[in-house]
């Protein structure tokens, strides 16, 4: 009876530590697609203030390009979410871009916080089961 008891807590413990494992492992892709997300943003940034009035290729969609010409380098037409699109100037850009930028950090440090916590709480599950 103490043997099934013991057997019992084993496998308790075990998936304890696989469900952590797998926490652990879509903490760290959701973290790669933030810190990807970020620097596409970042590089967005810096592109806003290269943006000339000149005539270029700006894309339509889906790998199409149309031949146009930049009149005012300094009004945007921005899609802030479900398909909304806002009107602003190159400052109020980079400012709406800063904004996103800090809250990206923000999940990803939250993230990072999460993930120790689980490295913490695994090496604990580990630490028990080998006891």
């Amino acid at each position: 009876m103490q043997d099934e008891k013991k057997e019992q807590e084993i496998k308790q413990k075990y998936l304890k530590v696989e469900l952590l494992n797998k926490e652990y492992e879509q903490l760290c892709a959701k973290e790669d697609l933030i810190n990807n997300k970020i620097a596409e943003l970042l590089i967005l940034k810096n592109s806003v203030d290269m943006v000339e009035n000149r005539e270029c290729y700006s894309q339509l969609g889906s790998g199409v390009f149309v031949f146009s010409q930049i009149i005012d380098n300094n009004n945007f037409l921005v899609n802030v979410g479900k398909k909304l699109f806002v009107r602003m100037n190159k400052n109020e850009v980079k400012n709406y871009l800063d904004k996103k930028l800090k809250d990206l950090e923000k999940v990803n440090s939250q993230i990072s916080q999460r993930k120790k916590t689980l490295e913490n709480e695994i090496q604990k599950q580990v630490t028990e089961l080998y006891r």
